[in-house]
């Protein structure tokens, strides 16, 4: 997964080294013998919501739908304003366990608007998550 953090945000980068790098003797990095995958949501503003992903589960539809409930708790109480107002985007790419018919039904349900992700598009790493104000654009 591909992390983009706001440059100075040196509390998040070291929470990712710690848990993903691991430093060698030598000085080089390597990945550690423990895979850690963190699921990020963030806007223009900042970190909206994070989770890791407990060691031997996949992200399937049913974990995805767990998560994106608790997203909506976090938007409604780090950005009360966009929540309201209900003017705020969810990115995320076309993996199967968000393209699930009970994904798309559930952010139908809760008027979840999501941006749309070309396949295999060249501008967009399909591991960001972003959610964004759609009065805002992206970094």
């Amino acid at each position: 997964m591909v992390l983009r953090v706001r440059p100075g945000d040196k509390a998040t980068i070291k929470l990712v080294e710690k848990c993903v790098i691991s430093e060698t003797k030598k000085g080089e990095a390597s990945k550690s013998n423990v895979k850690n995958v963190l699921i990020c949501f963030f806007d223009i503003k900042g970190l909206v919501h994070f989770e890791f992903v407990p060691q031997g589960q996949t992200v399937n539809r049913q974990f995805y739908l767990e998560v994106l409930k608790r997203l909506r708790d976090a938007v409604r109480r780090k950005r009360p304003e966009l929540w309201w107002s209900g003017e705020w985007l969810l990115h995320h790419d076309n993996a199967p366990a968000h393209t699930a018919l009970s994904v798309r039904q559930f952010l139908t349900k809760n008027r979840m608007t999501t941006a749309s992700h070309h396949p295999y598009s060249p501008d967009l790493h399909p591991a960001i998550f972003f959610p964004v104000s759609k009065n805002e654009e992206g970094p």
